[in-house]
């Protein structure tokens, strides 16, 4: 089956599956998020390729915090409401979590908290039973079912392999998603499919517009009015992490040069190496100082590979003073966001890691299509 013929396989499935809630959008975003996030954690197998649950589940809460977290109640299947009803299966635990940051920042700072892997022990208590109900609820439904409309048989699109007893994890670790959670296997032709037009499915004209649509429908239902199409603004905030900037641009002074021209003593901003439009990645290994001009030239473009290699002793002494002011921070974030599981000694960390940042630039320019700027 080609591309087109996926993508219009997926489409038929978003219109015509069943839907009691809205699961469905939730996993096809959460799983088009990490296949285009995460190509270092992307696991080929002949006419197979495998992604980490435990990133899906991540991206699934992530997206969900904000409708829960919304000063007005908004039903997420047809059963539920402020007065009770059947709710969607993970709400109160969510709730548990959304209630131990309100005071503290909400949002911002309970990601701020999840991506350093800094919870306490009520908080971690908490965060790790958010994860093990919706870890339960996405392979018993949407997973189940996604593709119904299209196949008999159960799990027809996305299958779970299990890798252990998710009863057995004890403690939340982040890193413990990438291996601790299962796998999800996931045909190369859909898997190309997501990579190069997985953007476009989740954009305005189809799962987030769907998504919207059917949380009307179900507004509409309970006569809450006032309440239409909030869910398509609460779907599209995103965690804002300032605080990594601002790390960043505490470091500028006078014999701070441009990583991209080696200018010093201009005009600086603060440059996404990847661009975080197609990235959503605020990593301290993904920020530089850049020249005002320079960085308005490359906008939204992915440095191209000869680019990259052309400016790594400029990356390279910019990580350097990174890790110099932020070490633990640094070596956490480029471990999971930038290399992934590759093993490697601390002595060489910085080349392993600009190797992974060709890698990913590479992946977002030949496999998914993004522009490059050369």
């Amino acid at each position: 089956m080609n591309i087109q013929e996926m993508a219009k396989e997926i489409n038929s499935i978003i219109e015509n599956d069943s839907k009691n809630a809205t699961y469905k959008f939730a996993l096809l975003k959460a799983i088009i998020s990490v296949v285009k996030r995460y190509n270092q954690y992307l696991e080929e197998d002949g006419e197979d390729n495998f992604i980490p649950m435990g990133l899906v589940i991540e991206d699934w809460i992530l997206t969900y915090y904000p409708i829960i977290d919304y000063r007005y109640f908004i039903a997420q299947n047809y059963h539920e409401s402020i007065n009770g009803g059947k709710q969607i299966g993970f709400r109160r635990a969510m709730n548990s979590v959304i209630e131990l940051f309100k005071p503290r920042g909400g949002y911002n700072e309970f990601y701020d908290i999840y991506m350093k892997n800094k919870f306490d022990e009520r908080e971690n208590k908490v965060v790790l039973k958010l994860f093990k109900k919706v870890y339960k609820i996405i392979i018993d439904q949407p997973m189940k079912r996604f593709g119904k409309s299209k196949h008999s048989s159960e799990y027809p699109i996305f299958q779970y392999i299990k890798t252990r007893n998710i009863k057995e994890i004890m403690k939340f670790d982040r890193k413990d998603l990438i291996d601790e959670y299962g796998k999800i296997r996931i045909s190369k032709n859909l898997t190309t499919t997501f990579q190069l037009i997985g953007s476009f499915i989740v954009g305005e004209n189809a799962i987030l517009s769907q998504w919207n649509r059917f949380s009307n429908e179900i507004i509409a239902n309970k006569n809450n009015k006032n309440l239409e199409n909030v869910v398509l603004s609460r779907l599209e905030i995103k965690p804002e992490n300032v605080r990594y900037t601002a790390q960043v641009r505490k470091l500028i002074d006078e014999r701070t040069e441009c990583i991209w021209s080696g200018k010093k003593k201009i005009k600086f901003d603060v440059d996404h190496i990847l661009p975080f439009s197609i990235t959503k990645n605020n990593d301290l290994w993904n920020l530089g100082p850049a020249s005002a001009k320079i960085n308005k030239i490359k906008s939204d473009k992915i440095p191209s590979v000869e680019r990259l290699l052309e400016k790594k002793n400029n990356i390279l002494k910019n990580w350097k003073e990174l890790h110099k002011n932020y070490s633990e921070q640094f070596v956490e974030e480029v471990r999971f966001n930038l290399i992934g599981k590759s093993f490697y000694e601390e002595s060489n960390m910085f080349e392993v890691a600009f190797d992974s940042l060709i890698k990913k630039a590479n992946y977002y320019i030949e496999k998914c299509g993004y522009t490059e700027w050369n």
